[in-house]
């Protein structure tokens, strides 16, 4: 009998040690899931609060940039394309997401308002790999009325909000379908 409360001891103690040795936590324990809400390296980005992935070429979008309010990555080459941002704002009141194109050509025209030639090149439905509805978009421009440029978006609304992924390059670097898988990496829960 003593033996036995001795082997459980042991157990207990070596299960003590591999726990504490083995085991450490960031972040914050909240219900049942441990962890920051927030998990952002290179090559990913994970929001838990907006139910939101994704995953993109690190060595690609190497160069950080600054982030402004609405941004949650902003990321571009050493020669400053391809560029990539994660946006979330509020729903555009009154468009529907299967009708988002041209409010995304009108949106990237406001925010470069030097630049001129903004045409949709398509914009259709389409369904994450997650299953959520989603819009995708492309749309051809010339920043500062010179360089050539393609973006490709993704967008879908989730809780009132719009969540997009844009990535702009030269038209064919890389190609179109390349540029849309890449943006098409993003990965929302229902």
């Amino acid at each position: 009998m003593c033996n036995r409360k001795g082997v459980i001891k042991l157990v207990l103690i070596c299960v003590a040690l591999a726990f504490s040795a083995g085991c450490t936590t960031t972040g914050t324990v909240s219900g049942d899931s441990a962890g920051p809400a927030i998990i952002s390296s290179p090559g990913y980005y994970q929001n838990k609060n907006l139910g939101i992935t994704y995953r993109y070429p690190a060595d690609v979008f190497s160069v950080e940039n600054e982030l402004n309010p609405r941004e949650l990555i902003n990321r571009e080459g050493e020669q400053k394309v391809p560029a990539l941002v994660l946006r979330v704002n509020d729903i555009p009141q009154g468009i529907a997401l299967d009708g988002l194109g041209p409010w995304l050509k009108d949106d990237l025209q406001a925010h470069y308002d030097d630049s001129n030639g903004f045409k949709v090149i398509e914009s259709k439905m389409v369904k994450l790999k997650t299953g959520m509805d989603a819009n995708v978009t492309l749309i051809k421009w010339r920043f500062q009325e010179a360089v050539p440029l393609q973006t490709a978006c993704v967008s879908v609304y989730k809780n009132g909000k719009a969540i997009h992924v844009f990535i702009s390059s030269v038209p064919g670097q890389p190609p179109t379908d390349i540029l849309m898988q890449m943006v098409m990496a993003l990965e929302v829960t229902p």
